[in-house]
């Protein structure tokens, strides 16, 4: 049944098999399944054919087979521009997809286009509420969907980046969302990094209580989403210049003791400068913090290209071959990391 935008009615009478994602409690706070484990999430793209691989069962049953337990299901800018209601009904097909794979679906909605970035929220801020006014309820009561609120808010990462109309529009978007959905984990801001340090990032999660309504931001039912790149690599508990060298692994966990903490991306890509990343999910594992590839299970193409890389020519292959979500499990296993098929 296809509800009208806007309908504050699930459009789903959901039979999951999964209850609804948790938000642990501390020394390290973490958004986890049902069972205790820990999101572990391929990606992919709702593209307006029912073709791509998000619609195809076996992107999810592959994935379900190599240990992930979500995939995070980005609307990009090319599909944000159909007809709502189209939308909603594409949606729903990969909803149903992830139930009966007994997988999560993370619902993400992203202005920036595949391989490039930065979702630019002062422009796109009446896109955000139009799309979760909808969205947002009609999932509601559907427990394997959690919600991705943006993509990549800022430049970089940086706090700095978060000046007073970024901070007001994604306040705005989350008390939307948050209304539509009482009970549906939140995760954002998803920021390219968490730069410079742990303490910084406290304190601009802490800055958005006073914004939109006025009402806190609840978090136990709502993560801080990060992608885990080169400044996240590097990230320090405290000052102005992101320089641990402990892979970020005293930051996150500092931040994690007070904000429920899911990585949303990593990627090795095929530049030189980032195969230092080919061991991020090993951080997070070692952590106990959620982790999403950029690749969906059994991809072996390379993702496009950021409107930043270098030429083709210029790139090299990272180590595990281009199978690397498949083969990057098998060697998180490998190494001592119980990953089980759930």
């Amino acid at each position: 049944m296809l509800l009208v935008a806007g309908s504050r009615a699930a459009a789903i009478v959901s039979t999951s098999e999964r209850s609804r994602p948790v938000i642990t409690a501390g020394p390290m706070r973490t958004l986890r399944t049902d069972t205790g484990q820990i999101i572990r999430a391929g990606a992919s793209q709702i593209g307006t054919a029912t073709t791509s691989v998000l619609f195809q069962n076996a992107t999810w049953a592959n994935g379900r087979a190599l240990g992930l337990n979500c995939m995070r299901c980005g609307v990009n800018s090319s599909t944000s521009s159909m007809n709502l209601n189209t939308l909603l009904a594409n949606i729903d097909l990969v909803v149903e997809r992830a139930r009966v794979n007994r997988m999560y679906c993370m619902l993400g909605y992203f202005a920036a286009s595949p391989g490039s970035w930065w979702d630019a929220v002062t422009a796109n801020t009446a896109k955000w509420i139009t799309f979760w006014q909808a969205a947002s309820a009609r999932y509601r009561d559907v427990p394997h969907v959690f919600y991705e609120m943006v993509n990549e808010p800022t430049r970089w990462g940086n706090t700095t980046n978060y000046n007073a109309a970024v901070k007001e529009g994604l306040k705005d978007i989350y008390d939307v969302m948050r209304a539509g959905a009482p009970d549906t984990v939140i995760v954002w801001p998803s920021a390219a990094n968490l730069d410079p340090s742990a303490a910084s990032y406290a304190a601009l999660m802490a800055s958005f209580d006073t914004l939109g309504n006025g009402q806190p931001v609840n978090w136990n039912k709502a993560a801080l989403g990060f992608h885990y790149y080169n400044k996240t690599q590097t990230l320090a508990v405290s000052g102005g210049t992101a320089n641990a060298t402990d892979a970020g692994r005293a930051g996150l966990r500092s931040l994690g003791a007070t904000y429920p903490l899911m990585q949303t991306e990593t990627n090795w890509y095929v530049e030189d400068f980032r195969i230092g990343l080919v061991d991020a999910l090993d951080v997070l594992e070692e952590l106990g913090i959620g982790w999403t590839l950029l690749r969906s299970p059994g991809q072996t193409e390379p993702y496009p290209l950021h409107q930043y890389d270098p030429p083709p020519a210029a790139k090299e292959h990272p180590p595990l071959g281009p199978a690397f979500l498949d083969n990057k499990i098998a060697q998180l296993r490998d190494r001592g990391f119980s990953i089980p098929v759930e």
